[in-house]
């Protein structure tokens, strides 16, 4: 009986740590949103010669985000 008790508060605590996951990645800063959108356009529109890294710097976000970003909201390759 002792050890049926033990894999019950063993399988509560996986339980418990999956919801508090969850509940982090919901609280995680949404960074390709409309307003930083529209900031990488205005960049853009301003000097296409800008780099990657340029852009990353400037606006503080991830260059993979930022090529994603340029790809899908922005239609460019």
């Amino acid at each position: 009986m002792a050890i049926g008790r033990v894999l019950r508060r063993i399988k509560i605590s996986e339980v418990r740590g999956l919801a508090v996951s969850k509940q982090k990645k919901k609280t995680r800063a949404r960074v390709r949103s409309d307003h930083n959108i529209e900031r990488l356009r205005a960049l853009v529109a301003a000097d296409r010669r800008l780099t990657i890294r340029m852009l990353s710097v400037e606006l503080g976000i991830n260059k993979k985000t930022l090529r994603q970003m340029l790809h899908d909201n922005l239609q460019m390759r």
